[in-house]
């Protein structure tokens, strides 16, 4: 089996790495929460959407060069599951680590980079 890098994170989400997107989604609140942790459900969410045999390793997605299962618009459909604007899937990871405030998440459009959303705190 050979492998090779299909994409970056960079090239598929428009941010530079998972983390850069929890950083940025945390903002001034980033130490009410463990951001390790919630990196790596983020982190764990998007690798269950990954065709046949790509992983996501460090920044760069990798998978065997013939894999069938792989189409080629295997990004676009990652994508479109515009897994970090799904506001419950991304609070329930907010929820899951301490925190004084609960962030309530008001979703701005498609993109899934931080771009896409904007933080509030419930009162």
């Amino acid at each position: 089996m050979s492998t090779t890098k299909y994409a970056t994170w960079a090239l598929v989400f428009g941010s530079r790495s998972p983390r850069e997107d929890v950083d940025n989604f945390a903002a001034d609140s980033a130490a009410d929460f463990n951001l390790d942790a919630i990196e790596k459900e983020y982190r764990t969410a998007v690798a269950a959407l990954l065709p046949g045999s790509m992983q996501l390793v460090g920044e760069e997605f990798i998978a065997d060069v013939a894999d069938p299962e792989i189409s080629e618009d295997w990004a676009a459909d990652l994508h479109e599951q515009n897994l970090f604007t799904q506001a419950d899937e991304m609070r329930q990871m907010f929820e899951a680590n301490p925190s004084i405030e609960v962030p309530s998440i008001e979703v701005l459009g498609p993109n899934p980079s931080h771009s896409a959303m904007h933080r509030r705190t419930r009162s």
